[in-house]
């Protein structure tokens, strides 16, 4: 199912509705914003079209690091590592936001409307809360047992590997 944005100032209603609809959840509820959040198992996803109305911007939040910092250097390492390793089989990255003493971990992705697919977006989303699910396990304070989730994880971060060509 594919859907043409192109300059279309309604195209984040559109694309929502459509994969609203390929999810069978229902209608979306929208606000005045072009922004909307999908709650998928414990995980909020906000979705929100960007500035320049050419793609969508998804969100989700990975967890809080520590406020020790000698635990939070340690975190943010192991969090870099992943991010690197990550990359060969998900289209999300993670960033770091302040928030008065301490930083928040944000799992990001971006879609462009021009990809034209609510299948990729619908995959997107998924390897958005896949990441999510991934980083919380090296995030102090908010590990995730493999019984809080259907998913399952056969690795710990640190034993991944990258292969290079």
């Amino acid at each position: 199912m594919g859907f043409d944005m192109a300059e279309d100032p309604k195209a984040f209603q559109s694309v929502i509705m459509q994969l609203w609809q390929s999810l069978d959840i229902g209608e979306p509820t929208f606000s005045d914003l072009p922004s909307i959040t999908l709650m998928i198992e414990d995980i909020d996803v906000l979705i929100s079209e960007d500035i320049t109305g050419q793609m969508l911007m998804i969100e989700a939040r990975g967890g809080r690091l520590t406020n020790n910092p000698s635990v939070e250097f340690d975190e943010i390492v192991k969090v870099l590592k992943l991010n690197f390793a990550l990359t060969a089989s998900h289209q999300t990255y993670a960033a770091l936001e302040s928030s008065g003493d301490h930083e928040i971990l944000k799992i990001n992705a971006s879609y462009y409307y021009s990809a034209n697919d609510v299948r990729s977006l619908s995959e997107l989303i998924s390897d958005t809360v896949s990441a999510v699910e991934t980083y919380r396990q090296i995030v102090s304070g908010e590990l995730v047992s493999s019984t809080q989730t259907q998913r399952h994880i056969d690795s710990k971060p640190e034993e991944m590997v990258v292969f290079l060509p």
